[in-house]
């Protein structure tokens, strides 16, 4: 039974099929080559702007950062400095 359906099914010949290019008209939308390419570039420099601005702002902060650990290190070495003269000063007294 299923031999003799796929029997009576024909095969599409080479005169059945279109031999030149017909574009589908299917009514969707349309855009001009140019545009999209215009739409990608303007895309790509926005996403690279955001991502300058955003490393702009993080080197701000870690040179805010780095800042206030030198000035830490400073204190530390001076009190550090302040406490070897005490110290010195005190055995010479002794």
């Amino acid at each position: 039974m299923i031999h003799a359906s796929l029997a009576s099914i024909q095969q599409p010949t080479a005169d059945d099929r279109a031999t030149t290019y017909s574009a589908a008209d299917d009514g969707g939308e349309r855009y001009s080559g140019s545009v999209l390419v215009v739409e990608a570039y303007a895309a790509i420099w926005l996403i690279v702007a955001v991502w300058l601005f955003m490393l702009w702002r993080k080197q701000a902060s870690l040179t805010e950062r780095l800042d206030g650990l030198e000035r830490a290190l400073d204190r530390a070495a001076a009190s550090a400095e302040k406490k070897a003269k005490l110290a010195a000063s005190g055995e010479k007294a002794g």
